[in-house]
């Protein structure tokens, strides 16, 4: 699965889990930039892209987490190493 496959997964998993179909977001998009993003729906993120992509984050690689770009980046790590 390369990048821009991962990108649109998720892509889609934050219009679901945020309940906006017309939801835009880039690789340089962050949680500040949408309005209903908050710790509640970031967890449920998180789950959702666990469960799309069958892994687990740990706490550290979490953290690390400040774009979208850097979530993709992670799943394409983690796909590679699988």
């Amino acid at each position: 699965m390369n990048k821009e496959e991962i990108f649109n997964t998720i892509l889609l998993t934050c219009r679901t889990i945020f309940n906006d179909s017309d939801l835009e977001l880039s690789f340089d998009s962050t949680a500040d930039q949408v309005d209903q993003w908050d710790s509640v729906t970031h967890i449920q993120l998180i789950l959702e892209i666990e469960k799309s992509f069958n892994m687990r984050f740990s706490l550290g690689e979490l953290q690390k987490l400040k774009r979208i770009g850097n979530l993709v980046e992670l799943v394409s790590e983690k796909l590679s190493e699988a």
